[in-house]
């Protein structure tokens, strides 16, 4: 396997991995999988955004979808509750009627819809190869596997798009990208199949203007007016990687007048194209909670800071734990051994394959990225503190900030290489023996560990 390309490498082990979880983990069977299926279904039907109904936003929703989706997320945190092959086979066969609607709430119905097209695309062209073999409707469970599995597909191919494009840090990408929590997440229906790979796509394209002799062009503004539009108005937070911008050499454009022109363009064309799909937003009515935490927040600035970096440690642990290997609903876990292994892993790949490369990053950029990498985190914290745990806890003020999850900050590990960036020389040769084995034969660890989430999952859901 260490012969064939890293790029290629990553293809085969992505598509190969994740076809077998797109059958093995069942219906709705993965962290809000269901108001993203939900949201993707609507748009492939037309429509983009929620409406106002007895002061409710929501969408018509049919009955029999949701009834489906419904009685799979009572499985949730009943991990003796199992499918077999019979309930595979009729929920994907069995056609359903969806004439009959319901206005429902969603969790993701004012999410710009450029994050669902991928799995929208799926469930259209499901609903085309239904139509080659039976004349009844489409069932639920037939239109969430196509939409895996196109998000699966795109997930793959900029994947091997971007290793193969990246000047830097190849091996850590592959990492991270193969990390069981990841490809566990772009084998089911979110919008993080898009989020990660181009999350990395924009990082990658910023480190081919800073450490190349790339120039920036007319392609690179239509390129970032694009992922920063996206990554602004679908995961705001990873916005903050664009703070490499501020290290991109001055003599990458002709003149400063070029620099400060392109980047006018992109910046007030990202700010227009969000300002114009906000225009389609309806909030409805703010929860009372909510505006009254919000009140809070605002007289005790200080005290919710504190409150915020206290929650921010306390739950290093387990946002460690769910960011390598929380499968299902949230309830079903990788054995602690593999959490330390495979993070322990990541650090080393990093630390050798940053200092293996023939660049030096300075101070001060590793501590904008390192500052930007925190804020991100402190802004999600803030974000849940603000709108979920009160509603959650029924408390305002309270002490517990609730709702994070370590899935979210995948895409900032992209920015580890740069904060481990050094010059170290190991002395000990055993200590360099086995770090050097590691470090060539670093595709151990990700299949290692990606073979025992399937084992996992199997166990879990189907044993």
């Amino acid at each position: 396997m260490n012969k064939m390309k890293i790029e290629k490498l990553f293809f085969f082990i992505s598509i190969i991995v994740g076809s077998l979880l797109i059958f093995l983990v069942p219906p709705f069977q993965s962290p809000d999988e269901d108001t993203h299926f939900t949201k993707s279904y609507l748009i492939m039907n037309g429509d983009f955004y929620p409406e106002e109904k007895d002061k409710k936003v929501g969408f018509e929703v049919p009955v029999n979808m949701s009834k489906f989706i419904d009685e799979k997320l009572t499985w949730a945190s009943n991990r003796e509750q199992k499918y077999s092959y019979n309930d595979m086979y009729l929920d994907q066969l069995l056609s359903v009627d969806y004439s009959k609607k319901e206005f429902k709430e969603i969790s993701t119905g004012n999410t710009s819809p450029v994050a669902h097209i991928v799995p929208a695309l799926g469930i259209g062209l499901s609903k085309i190869f239904n139509q080659l073999s039976t004349n009844g409707s489409v069932s639920v469970s037939y239109m969430l596997l196509f939409a895996r599995f196109i998000s699966l597909i795109c997930y793959s191919l900029i994947g091997y798009y971007v290793l193969k494009r990246t000047p830097l840090f190849k091996k850590t990408f592959f990492t991270i990208m193969l990390l069981p929590m990841a490809l566990f997440l772009r084998s089911t229906v979110s919008y993080d199949g898009l989020l990660l790979p181009i999350t990395l796509l924009s990082v990658v394209e910023l480190f081919n203007l800073i450490y190349t002799d790339k120039k920036f062009n007319k392609k690179h503004i239509i390129f970032f007016i694009i992922v920063g539009y996206i990554l602004l108005n679908v995961k705001t937070i990873y916005s903050v990687l664009f703070s490499l911008v501020l290290f991109i050499p001055k003599n990458k454009f002709e003149n400063r007048k070029q620099q400060i022109k392109y980047y006018s363009i992109i910046i007030i064309s990202v700010l227009l194209l969000t300002i114009f799909s906000k225009m389609f937003i309806v909030t409805g009515e703010s929860n009372e909670i909510v505006q009254r935490q919000m009140e809070y927040i605002m007289s005790n600035p200080f005290d919710t800071i504190k409150i915020l970096l206290t929650n921010m440690n306390d739950q290093k642990w387990s946002q460690l734990y769910w960011m390598t290997g929380t499968f299902g609903l949230l309830d079903t876990y990788i054995p602690p051994i593999f959490v330390y292994i495979i993070s322990l892993n990541l650090i080393i790949i990093s630390l050798i394959e940053a200092s293996k490369e023939k660049i030096k990053i300075k101070l001060n950029t590793k501590l904008i990225v390192f500052l930007s990498i925190f804020m991100a985190i402190f802004a999600s914290y803030f974000i849940m503190y603000m709108s979920w745990s009160p509603v959650v806890t029924g408390e305002v003020g309270g002490h517990l900030a609730t709702g994070v999850q370590g899935r979210y900050f995948i895409p900032l590990l992209f920015c580890l290489p740069i904060i481990f960036s050094n010059n170290i020389k190991i002395k000990n040769q055993f200590i360099k023996n086995k770090l050097t084995k590691i470090y060539d034969n670093y595709i151990l660890i990700p299949i290692i560990s990606l073979l025992v989430m399937l084992v996992i999952i199997v166990l879990r859901f189907w044993v």
